[in-house]
């Protein structure tokens, strides 16, 4: 039962994160529209933060769950 509830927590935070790249990109789109563009490499940066935060997350999730696997 735990590995399901922390399967259902590592979802619940995929979604938070997929929620935070669509405010970005947002963001992005409104910057292009009304400012020219003018943050458009600060958000970018944020972005590409993200990202690594993001895969760096993932793959240590895909580890622990590999470990288990050949446990």
């Amino acid at each position: 039962m735990e590995n399901i509830e922390q399967r259902i927590f590592d979802k619940t935070c995929e979604v938070e994160r997929l929620t935070w790249l669509g405010a970005l990109f947002t963001a992005i789109q409104a910057d292009v529209t009304h400012h020219g563009g003018r943050n458009a490499q600060d958000l970018a940066d944020m972005g590409k933060y993200l990202a690594a935060e993001f895969e760096d997350s993932t793959s240590r999730d895909i580890d622990g769950l590999t470990q288990t696997l050949e446990a």
